[in-house]
């Protein structure tokens, strides 16, 4: 899906360095950036989605799942971490590929990197 993980005071890269602060901080917010996440991702067509987030987005998560047609697979992480807020990890898998847009040209059903077309 992409690089950067997104945590309580904004999006930090894979070496854990924070490249975006958020300027609310709140759970509410962060609920909110992960949903778009994922819709995000679920919308480009990637087949399998893992990620942690929120255990209280559990139930956003699977109404995305259901309209965008991924089957998820959730599990609660024991304990609060760092930030005092619960997490779980998640596991989202396209039900079936996802149709192209068009014939010839890019293929949006797949993440670009998956193309072998020029853009």
């Amino acid at each position: 899906m992409t690089d950067h993980l997104a945590l309580t005071h904004g999006i930090y890269d894979e070496d854990g360095n924070q490249v975006v602060e958020f300027d609310n901080p709140s759970a509410a917010f962060l609920r909110g950036f992960q949903c778009g996440q994922l819709y995000e991702a679920m919308e480009t067509g990637f087949d399998t989605i893992v990620m942690t987030t929120l255990a209280e987005n559990a139930l956003m998560v699977m109404r995305l799942a259901e309209y965008c047609k991924y089957d998820f697979k959730g599990e609660y992480i024991e304990g609060k971490g760092l930030d005092e807020l619960e997490w779980m990890y998640i596991e989202l898998r396209a039900k079936s590929p996802k149709p192209s847009l068009f014939n010839g040209g890019v293929d949006f059903s797949k993440p670009l990197d998956d193309n072998p077309q020029d853009v």
